[in-house]
């Protein structure tokens, strides 16, 4: 029971950073990552890309609230998608860190 209360707090938390943007600009922004992704580091397999694109996406939810909190953060956006992309590729690095026996 108590792992089925975390699961659905989890849920909960995790819908409510949603709640704030539209699906065509969750899509538009993970496609818009995904390209530029393949674009940098085309010698990557493409689940790789898919896997940090999702990572931006939540961070990037977690972080602005909402589409609005966005648009109005123009003056240092740049900086701040930087430092989500240097945070996901942190997590992923961590994630395909071979094992030593």
């Amino acid at each position: 029971m108590k792992y089925l209360l975390t699961i659905l707090l989890t849920l909960i938390v995790l819908q409510s950073y949603a709640l704030d943007f539209s699906t065509q600009f969750i899509r538009g922004t993970w496609t818009a990552c995904y390209n530029s992704s393949m674009r940098n580091g085309p010698h990557i397999p493409p689940p790789v890309h898919s896997i940090f694109c999702d990572c931006m996406i939540d961070k990037g939810r977690v972080y602005f609230r909402s589409e609005e909190n966005i648009r109005n953060y123009a003056d240092n956006a740049t900086e701040v998608w930087t430092n989500i992309a240097n945070d996901c590729n942190y997590e992923l690095s961590q994630k395909n860190k071979p094992v030593h026996a």
